[in-house]
C-alpha cells in the first residue's frame, strides 16, 4: 500500500517537465490532503454522536463519506490524465465540504469560509493556467459568502460543545496549513503576481486572524465571566428568598403555636369542645392564619399531643390521626418548629409542605402541635418569580432536594419530581412508600431526567459551584448544546438551587463579532487578491517593499507606514495598507480600553455585591468610577420621594465634601441631573460651552464636559450617577454605556441594602413584640397584666405617660420615660 502511494505522488504517468504534469500533479497532491481532512470530520462527528446523540451528527458523517468517495473520483481522472477535469471536479467538492459541515453544525460558518477563500486560491493558483484564476476568484468568494451566511441563514443546526467545536476548526485549519507548505514548497516555480498573491493574502490574514481570535478569546471570557455573575447572584439571590420563605413561616407557626386560644381548646375535655365558644374562636384564628396567603396555603390544623387531628380549616380531615407522619413526629421530638420535605398525599397525590410547631401549656409541657400546609406549587411560584427578576427571561433555574430530585423548574415544570439520573431502587422504594411518600409511582427511568453531567455536577458542587452541563432531556435543549449551570444550597433545607444558561445565548454577541470580522476579512483578501492580480508582473519592485512592510505588520509592529509615491494601483495597495495598519492599531486600542472598562465594571460589582450598607454603597462607587478613570469629579444623588429632587448622597474631594455638608439638591426635572432622573435615560454633554441647559457649579469650576446616568430598575429611577471631566470631549458614548452599566449593578446593590435595612428592622419588632408577650405571660394577675403591657410599649415607644383604663375597674396609670431602662409605676 505504501508502494502505491508513493507511486501515486510521484506520477509517473505524468510528464513532470510540462506546467501541466505539474498542476495534474498538485491536483493529485491536494485531493489526498482534503481526503484525509474529509475523512478526519466524518470520524469526529461519528464520535461525538456517541456522546451526544443528534441527527445533525449522523448528516455531517454521511455527507462527508459521500465527498471522500468524489476525491477518490478526483484521483482516478488525474491518474487516467484528465487532469483539467479533475480539478474542476476538486474545486466544486472543495466548496462543498466544508459547506455540508457548517450546514448542520452551528458556529463554523464564518470560520470555514475564510479557511476555504485560502484554500480554493492555492487550487487556483497550483492547479490551474493563469486564464482560470478570474473564475476560481469568484467562485471562492462567492462560496465563502454562502457558507459565512450559514450560521444567519439556518435554524436547525446543532450547537457543539466547547471541544468538539475547537476540535472542527482545528480540521479545517490544519487542512490549510497543510496546503500552505506545500505551496511554500513550490513557492520558486509561482509567477510573480501569485507570489504577489500568496504573500499578501497571508500578510493580510494573519494579523486579522490573530486579532480576530485573541478577541474572540478575550470577549468570550468576559461573557462567560459575566454569565457567571449573573447566575450565580441570581442562585444566591433565590437561595435566599426561599429560605427567607421558610423562615418566616416557622416563626409565623412557632409564634402562632403560643396563642392562648390553642392551650384552652386541647384543655377541655373532647366532649365539650364541639360547638363551644373556645371551638369558634379557635376556628376563628386558624381561618385567618390560612387566610394570610389564601393561594398556596391550604390547611392549618391543630392535633392534640396523641397526634389526632381536633381542628381543621380542611373540616373532612378533622379526627385523622397524623401521628406517624413526619411533620408531626419530628415537632414532638425536638420540640421546635419543624418544615418537612416535599410530600405527596396518599389520595389526591398533591405535593405538599409542612410548617409544624409545638403547643406548650403554661408549665411548658407539650400538649399538641399546630401545623400549616403550604401547596407545593408555592415553590414553583417563588423560584420562577425569582428566576426572571434576578437573572431574565433567557436562564433556568431548578430546585433540587438532597436525592437530587427537582423540585421545582422555572421553564419545564412537567420536570418537578423527577430524579437527575436513576434512583437505586432500595433509594426508590423508600421515598415512594411510607406515610410519607415523597415521590409517585413508577420505575426509575420514567421517574427520572437521566442527565449524567448535571448528576456529577451537583455532586461536586461544594468544591466546584460552576459547571458545565445538560440542564434537561429536551430535544430541544440539545438543539442549543451544553449550558452553564451554577448551584448554591440553601441554609434551611438540603436543598440546592440550580441556574443554567445555554452558552449559544450568553455568547451570541461573539459569534456576531466573530463573524462580522471574518466578513471583513473575506473582503480584505478579495481587495488584496484583486490589486495583486492586476499589478504584480509590472510592479516588482514596490511589491517587495510592500512585502517587507507587510513582514513587519506581521511581526506585529503596527507603527509603520509604506511610502505612496504614486497615485496608481501600488499607491493604492500602500494606501490601502497604511489605512489597515492604522485600523489594526486603532482596534487595539479599542479593545485595550474595553478590556479595562470589563474589567473595572466586573470588580465594582465584585465589591458593591458585598456592602449592604447604603452609605457605604454610594459612597464605593463614586470612588471607585472617578478613581478607575481619573475623571474630574464624580457624585452620586438620590430621589426624594417625598418631593420628586436629587439629594446628593455622596461626592468626591472637597467639593463632594462641601455639597454634602450643605444639603445639596437638584429640583425636579433641572439640568442633565433632573433631566437623567425625569426621563430615565443617560444625559451626555461633551462640551458644556455648547449646551444653553447645562447648569455650572461654583465649586467645580474645571468642568468641561458631563454625564448624568440614571440608577434604575426598570422604571423606577432611585437616583442618578453623575460624573464631569475637565476636558472638552473628555466623555463619549463609551463612557456612558460604561456607566450606566455601573448605575444598574448600584441600583440592584441600593435595592439589596435596602431590603436588608428592611429585614433587619422587621427582626427587631418581630423580636420586640416576642419579649413583650412572654413579659405580659408571666404577669400573674390582670392587674400586673396591665402594668406590664403599658411599662413594655411605653419603653419601646419612649414615651413618658401611657394610661390605660378598664371597664368595671379602676384606671392604670404607668409612666415611662425613653431616656432610662425602666420605668416607675405610680
Amino acid at each position: 500500500m505504501n508502494k502505491n502511494i508513493f507511486r501515486m505522488f510521484s506520477a509517473q504517468d505524468i510528464e513532470p517537465q510540462s506546467e501541466a504534469a505539474a498542476r495534474a500533479r498538485n491536483t493529485l497532491i491536494y485531493s489526498v490532503v482534503i481526503l484525509i481532512a474529509v475523512f478526519t470530520v466524518a470520524i469526529a462527528a461519528l464520535i461525538l454522536y456517541i456522546q451526544q446523540p443528534a441527527w445533525q451528527l449522523v448528516a455531517t458523517s454521511i455527507s462527508m463519506v459521500i465527498l471522500a468517495a468524489v476525491f477518490g473520483l478526483v484521483i482516478g481522472l488525474v491518474r487516467s490524465r484528465r487532469a483539467e477535469r479533475a480539478a474542476w471536479l476538486l474545486v466544486v467538492t472543495t466548496v462543498f465540504a466544508p459547506l455540508s459541515i457548517a450546514v448542520f453544525i452551528q458556529g463554523l460558518g464564518a470560520t470555514y469560509a475564510l479557511a476555504l477563500v485560502l484554500v480554493i486560491l492555492q487550487l487556483g493558483l497550483a492547479c490551474f493556467p493563469p486564464s482560470a484564476f478570474n473564475r476560481i476568484a469568484v467562485i471562492a468568494f462567492a462560496a465563502s459568502l454562502t457558507i459565512a451566511l450559514t450560521d444567519v441563514l439556518l435554524g436547525f443546526q446543532l450547537q457543539l460543545p466547547p471541544v468538539f467545536q475547537t476540535i472542527f476548526t482545528v480540521i479545517g485549519y490544519l487542512n490549510v496549513v497543510a496546503m500552505l507548505v506545500i505551496s511554500a514548497r513550490q513557492f520558486s516555480s509561482y509567477p510573480l503576481f501569485a507570489k504577489l498573491l500568496l504573500v499578501l493574502l497571508l500578510v493580510t490574514l494573519i494579523p486579522v486572524i490573530a486579532i480576530t481570535y485573541i478577541n474572540t478569546l478575550t470577549a468570550r471570557q468576559n461573557l462567560t465571566d459575566a454569565a457567571d455573575a449573573v447566575l450565580n447572584n441570581a442562585a444566591s439571590e433565590t437561595a435566599a428568598k426561599l429560605d427567607g420563605f421558610i423562615q418566616d413561616n416557622l416563626d409565623l407557626t412557632r409564634i402562632n403555636a403560643q396563642l392562648h386560644i390553642l392551650r384552652d381548646y386541647l384543655a377541655l375535655p373532647p366532649s365539650e369542645r364541639s360547638d363551644s365558644e373556645t371551638e369558634t374562636a379557635l376556628y376563628n384564628d386558624l381561618i385567618v392564619l390560612s387566610r394570610l396567603n389564601q393561594t398556596y396555603i391550604t390547611s392549618v390544623a391543630l392535633f392534640d399531643k396523641s397526634g389526632e387531628d381536633v381542628a381543621d380549616t380542611v373540616l373532612s380531615d378533622v379526627g385523622e390521626n397524623k401521628s406517624d407522619r413526619i411533620y408531626f413526629t419530628e415537632a414532638v421530638n425536638s420540640g421546635l418548629p419543624y418544615v418537612s420535605p416535599v410530600l405527596l398525599s396518599h389520595t389526591t397525590g398533591q405535593a405538599s409542605i409542612y410548617f409544624s410547631a409545638p403547643v406548650r401549656d403554661e408549665e411548658g409541657n407539650l400538649i399538641g402541635v399546630l401545623c400549616m400546609r403550604y401547596d407545593a406549587d408555592v415553590i414553583q411560584q417563588l423560584l420562577t418569580e425569582n428566576a426572571v427578576s434576578f437573572a431574565g427571561a433567557d436562564v433556568s433555574a431548578a430546585l433540587f432536594d438532597e436525592n437530587n430530585i427537582r423540585l421545582a423548574d422555572s421553564d419545564k415544570p412537567q420536570l418537578i419530581l423527577k430524579s437527575v439520573t436513576p434512583l437505586p431502587a432500595d433509594k426508590l422504594a423508600q421515598l415512594q412508600a411510607g406515610a410519607d411518600p415523597r415521590l409517585p409511582a413508577g420505575n426509575a427511568e420514567e421517574l427520572s431526567t437521566n442527565l449524567p453531567t448535571l448528576q456529577k455536577g451537583l455532586e461536586n458542587i461544594d468544591a466546584q459551584p460552576l459547571f458545565e452541563a445538560e440542564f434537561d432531556n429536551e430535544i430541544e435543549s440539545k438543539q442549543l448544546g451544553i449550558e452553564r449551570v451554577t448551584a448554591v444550597r440553601l441554609q434551611s433545607q438540603p436543598w440546592v438551587i440550580v441556574f443554567a444558561q445555554t452558552e449559544s445565548t450568553f455568547l451570541a454577541p461573539v459569534e456576531t463579532q466573530t463573524r462580522n470580522s471574518l466578513v471583513i476579512a473575506l473582503i480584505v483578501v478579495g481587495l488584496v487578491s484583486a490589486v495583486a492580480f492586476f499589478v504584480g508582473q509590472r510592479l516588482s519592485r514596490p511589491v517587495v517593499e510592500l512585502t517587507a512592510v507587510a513582514q513587519r505588520i506581521a511581526a506585529g509592529d503596527l507603527s509603520i507606514q509604506t511610502a505612496v509615491n504614486s497615485k496608481d494601483e501600488i499607491g493604492t495597495l500602500g494606501t490601502a495598507f497604511n489605512a489597515m495598519t492604522s485600523q489594526l492599531a486603532s482596534t487595539l486600542q479599542s479593545l485595550d480600553r474595553r478590556a479595562k472598562q470589563l474589567t473595572i465594571s466586573s470588580e465594582v460589582s465584585r465589591r458593591l455585591s458585598t456592602i449592604l450598607n447604603q452609605k457605604q454603597l454610594v459612597a464605593e462607587v463614586v470612588e471607585q468610577v472617578k478613581a478607575a478613570f481619573d475623571y474630574y469629579h464624580a457624585h452620586i444623588y438620590l430621589i426624594d420621594n417625598s418631593s420628586g429632587d436629587l439629594i446628593m448622597a455622596y461626592g468626591t474631594g472637597d467639593a463632594g465634601a462641601a455639597m454634602l455638608a450643605q444639603g445639596h439638591r437638584v429640583l425636579k426635572g433641572r439640568g442633565l441631573v433632573g433631566r437623567a432622573a425625569e426621563t430615565n435615560a443617560s444625559a451626555l454633554v461633551p462640551d458644556v460651552s455648547q449646551d444653553s441647559n447645562w447648569l455650572p457649579n461654583p465649586l467645580l469650576p474645571e468642568t468641561k464636559s458631563e454625564i448624568a446616568v440614571p440608577i434604575s430598575i426598570g422604571d423606577r429611577v432611585l437616583g442618578v450617577l453623575d460624573v464631569q471631566h475637565n476636558v472638552t470631549n473628555g466623555l463619549g458614548q463609551d463612557d456612558a454605556d460604561l456607566l450606566l452599566s455601573i448605575a444598574n449593578q448600584t441600583a440592584l446593590a441600593l435595592r439589596n441594602a435596602r431590603s436588608y435595612t428592611e429585614v433587619q428592622d422587621r427582626a427587631q419588632r418581630e423580636t420586640l413584640i416576642s419579649e413583650i408577650g412572654q413579659k405580659i405571660q408571666r404577669a400573674t394577675s390582670v392587674d400586673d397584666v396591665l402594668k406590664t403591657a403599658i411599662r413594655e410599649v411605653g419603653l419601646a415607644l419612649g414615651a413618658a405617660r401611657v394610661t390605660t383604663s378598664v371597664q368595671a375597674g379602676r384606671p392604670v396609670d404607668e409612666h415611662a420615660t425613653g431616656g432610662d431602662n425602666g420605668a416607675n409605676p405610680n
